[in-house]
């Protein structure tokens, strides 16, 4: 797989991200259901953990992909981009960062890996190995961002 330009991806739009990452991989997906469709809000479905990466705002941005590839989702937390020691971390394409210490991010790893990673700081290296055999269970919504992109928001993200 080609390694994506990281400088790229902090710039990207969301479905600029997914046209490259596609490319990358070489894994053709159906395409999104129609954003004019809001039957669907709310709607479950079963989801892979694909990847993650961090916003230049303080977000981790988790990509979650249905078990039958039919579209994508993605859900938010916030998190700090500056370590303990005060060096600020740079965003990008499985960006290094720390979550808070009572933060929705953490409630969520422990309820889906059941203990701690050894060191917080290091948890970006460990998300794939850890969230990529799980399924997880949660409700999307349709959203749209500041620049009119449409995307597709997860909403109460739960291992299966």
């Amino acid at each position: 797989m080609k390694i994506l330009d990281a400088h790229l991806v902090k710039t990207q739009t969301n479905d600029e991200w997914w046209a490259d990452y596609d490319r990358a991989s070489g894994v053709e997906h159906e395409a999104l259901p129609s954003w004019r469709n809001k039957d669907i809000d709310g709607s479950r479905h079963l989801f892979r953990y694909l990847d993650h990466r961090t916003t230049p705002g303080g977000s981790v941005v988790m990509e979650f992909e249905t078990l039958n590839h039919t579209f994508r989702a993605v859900r938010f937390f916030n998190v700090s981009l500056i370590s303990t020691r005060g060096k600020k971390y740079p965003a990008g394409h499985r960006g290094q960062f720390n979550p808070p210490k009572q933060g929705k991010f953490r409630k969520f790893w422990l309820q889906a890996v059941g203990q701690p990673p050894s060191r917080w700081c290091r948890v970006h290296k460990q998300m794939r190995s850890m969230l990529g055999s799980l399924v997880f269970v949660g409700a999307i919504l349709h959203q749209q961002d500041s620049k009119g992109q449409h995307y597709v928001k997860l909403t109460e993200i739960k291992p299966q």
